[in-house]
């Protein structure tokens, strides 16, 4: 089976991020995206593969971008770049439980939040996503808010 998906220049702008915005103490999940990228400079495009329900999942995905560049008064600047194939493991989903005992725990920021899948830190020099699968838990108070008082302080 083979899976293609394409995107207009207004989603692949909202999929690209410079490596230094996912590195940046603000939170990822606000940047708008970029539709240049600078001399030196690297980006990041976060991909979502998304299955038809019932679809089995690949056995891999490979990667190729295709792009066109306009030109005033040339032909337009086309070019394909081949990336990597990536395997994908057939091996069933890990359950995981809450780990906090007790009722009105909430989980915030999970696994689909951009400020975990898109927050870069650098280790031994190499970019890496470490909170790419956390999530922020919340304990409801008395009132089944939040917060106490008028939620204006920690």
């Amino acid at each position: 089976m083979q899976l293609s998906s394409s995107y207009s220049t207004q989603r692949l702008k909202e999929m690209t991020v410079p490596v230094g915005e996912l590195s940046s103490p603000d939170s990822p999940s606000n940047y708008k995206g970029a539709r240049t990228i600078g001399a030196g400079q690297a980006v990041v495009i976060f991909l979502e593969v998304l299955l038809n329900n019932g679809a089995p999942a690949p056995k891999e995905l490979g990667h190729r971008f295709s792009f066109s560049v306009a030109r005033k008064g040339k032909p337009n600047f086309e070019t394909t770049l081949n990336g990597p194939t990536v395997p994908i493991s057939a091996q069933s989903t890990l359950v995981v439980r809450a780990p906090l005992h007790g009722a009105a725990w909430v989980a915030f920021n999970a696994f689909g939040a951009k400020d975990h899948r898109r927050s870069l830190n650098a280790v031994d020099g190499k970019e890496r996503i470490p909170q790419r699968f956390a999530i922020d838990w919340m304990r409801l108070g008395a009132h089944g808010r939040l917060f106490h008082g008028t939620g204006k302080t920690n």
